[in-house]
C-alpha cells in the first residue's frame, strides 16, 4: 500500500492480488482489442529465453533489481521491448 502512489496501474482494493493481472485488467480496459496475455513464471538465467520466446513485449513488474537486469539482458539479445 505504501508505494501505490506511484503505481499508477493499481488501487487499493487491488492489494492481495498478483500484479500482473491487475496491470491487465487496466489495459484492457484502456484499449479493448489490445491481446493482453499475463504471464506469472520464476525466471533465471538458463530458462529467461525460452519462457519469453512468444512475447511481442515485456512489461515489467518485478521488485527486483536483480531480476530487472536479467530481462533487461536478454530482451536486448533478443531485440524485444522491455517497458
Amino acid at each position: 500500500a505504501s508505494n501505490l502512489p506511484r503505481q499508477t496501474l493499481y488501487r487499493d482494493a487491488d492489494i492481495g492480488g498478483w500484479k500482473v493481472d491487475r496491470a491487465a485488467d487496466r489495459l484492457r480496459a484502456i484499449a479493448a482489442d489490445l491481446d493482453v496475455r499475463p504471464y506469472i513464471a520464476r525466471i533465471d538465467a538458463g530458462n529467461v529465453v525460452a519462457e519469453l520466446a512468444e512475447v511481442d513485449i515485456v512489461i515489467d513488474g518485478t521488485d527486483s533489481p536483480a531480476a530487472k537486469a536479467l530481462l533487461n539482458s536478454a530482451l536486448c539479445r533478443m531485440s524485444l521491448p522491455f517497458v
